[in-house]
């Protein structure tokens, strides 16, 4: 057996393998961390015939927590549901407290957060659980993040394993296994991860910031364009009017196609031709759906593959570098450029090329189709479906701001572009602080780094 380091101990940890803990650590089922005088400790959401829908109120003094009360592991009110006390004498025993870790329990990997100091009286709903500590044995906040561990995800597949409908129980949380330092060195590591969290969350605002600049950079160029002294006015679809400058036109997009400015519109295949599943491989000609279409990008990890020979068995959906990409159907409205990563790509039907004449440059059709003017108009045109689609035909009837000067295309482009570049960066930053807070974690919380307390 390997020697053990000093001030560390060798301990039996999961899948009967041993590892080596610091001295003064444990290991501990969370069921054992919590007060030994309170019941349900660990507990999940009535089931949903205890808590119907017609018993919700839209205003009220007493919470009730649901899934769309977490997002991104943080608590959020902005969905507001409440009861009356009646209701709650009856379901008194899903109370939450300040500082219970709630999870959601749908699929393997549930999202976690803290409750609030001023929550006041609130119930959970059917798809959380609840977490009461013993806060002299273990912080909330210290849980929350063992929670998003290596060590409690591969616990939690071993588990799911095999069970009929898969993912999360009350059974599997309560047996979670929890490393356990004593409280002083769980506050220094909470000091040290909340700092770099702290940071997240700033580059988090300042990107928020700078995505609400450029809606409204979009929105001003896109109308009054740059250095214009006369102007005219235009009505939208909705009847309402304003200004843009008198050089400019504000056109249907059939107007550019029958005009050959933009050259050609289409999307990818539908009925029999629409490729199977087993026609995908590891490595070929990138299939773009909807979904592939994030953050105004093509995502190609995203993306499944065809080999070569559908070139010739399918008709149609043959996107190139410099089409535009927007997605029509189901996530209705995203955008990209084709860039020269692939010569060639296949779309699904849920996307549209735009494939333009040397009048139109793609970026600047690009930023046309990111702004809210045109996402308002396709997504009040794509409700009208029964699901959110607007085909070919209703995508030329959408009107757009044409400009014949490519020099002021050019021009636009460019203060968005910059724009663009500093969101990038931000994400970037924000990305490399993510990947080092996942390291510190990795070694904080199994004790491989230790700190000073």
């Amino acid at each position: 057996m390997a020697k053990v380091k000093p001030g560390y101990k060798l301990v039996k940890s999961l899948f009967g393998k041993y590892e080596e803990i610091p001295e003064d650590w444990n290991y501990v089922i969370l069921d054992k961390l919590t007060p030994k005088n309170e019941k349900s400790s660990i507990r999940m959401g009535p089931f949903g015939s205890s808590l119907k829908t017609h018993e919700l109120l839209n205003s009220g003094k007493i919470k009730t927590l649901w899934i769309e009360n977490i997002v991104n592991d943080k608590f959020t009110w902005k969905y507001q549901k409440f009861i009356t006390e009646e209701k709650y004498e009856k379901l008194k025993g899903f109370t939450v407290k300040p500082n219970d870790v709630l999870i959601t329990m749908m699929g393997t990997l549930g999202k976690t957060a803290i409750v609030p100091e001023d929550i006041g009286r609130a119930i959970i709903s059917s798809h959380l659980l609840k977490i009461s500590l013993d806060h002299e044995k273990l912080l909330p906040k210290f849980l929350y993040y063992f929670l998003k561990s290596n060590f409690v995800y591969r616990q939690i597949i071993k588990e799911s394993r095999g069970l009929v409908m898969g993912g999360l129980n009350t059974g599997i949380i309560k047996n979670l296994l929890i490393k356990t330092p004593k409280i002083s060195e769980q506050q220094k590591i909470l000091s040290i991860l909340s700092n770099v969290d702290n940071l997240i969350y700033s580059y988090e605002k300042i990107i928020d910031q700078t995505k609400h600049l450029k809606i409204g950079l979009l929105q001003q160029l896109l109308t009054k364009g740059i250095k214009h002294k006369k102007f005219k006015k235009v009505f939208d679809r909705f009847g309402n009017y304003f200004e843009i400058p008198d050089s400019w036109e504000y056109v249907k997009i059939k107007k550019l196609v029958d005009e050959k400015r933009i050259l050609e519109i289409q999307d990818g295949n539908h009925g029999e031709l629409h490729p199977k599943s087993l026609d995908f491989i590891q490595k070929g000609i990138p299939f773009v759906t909807a979904d592939c279409l994030m953050n105004d990008n093509i995502n190609y990890d995203l993306c499944k593959f065809l080999p070569e020979k559908f070139l010739k068995i399918l008709r149609i959906g043959f996107a190139k570098q410099k089409d535009v990409l927007l997605s029509h159907k189901g996530s209705v409205g995203n955008v990209a450029v084709v860039g020269n990563k692939f010569d060639r790509i296949i779309l699904s039907p849920q996307t549209t090329y735009y494939r333009l004449s040397s009048k139109i440059i793609p970026k600047f059709l690009y930023y046309i189709f990111q702004s809210f003017d045109f996402q308002k108009q396709l997504k009040s045109l794509a409700k009208q479906s029964t699901r959110d689609y607007i085909g070919i035909t209703n995508q030329q009837n959408l009107l757009i701001p044409y400009i014949s000067s490519i020099e002021e295309q050019e021009k636009i482009i460019s203060v968005l572009s910059d724009v663009d570049s500093n969101i990038s960066n931000l994400e970037l930053k924000k990305k490399s602080l993510e990947s080092l807070k996942k390291g510190l974690m990795q070694k904080l919380l199994t004790g491989k780094i230790r700190v000073k307390v």
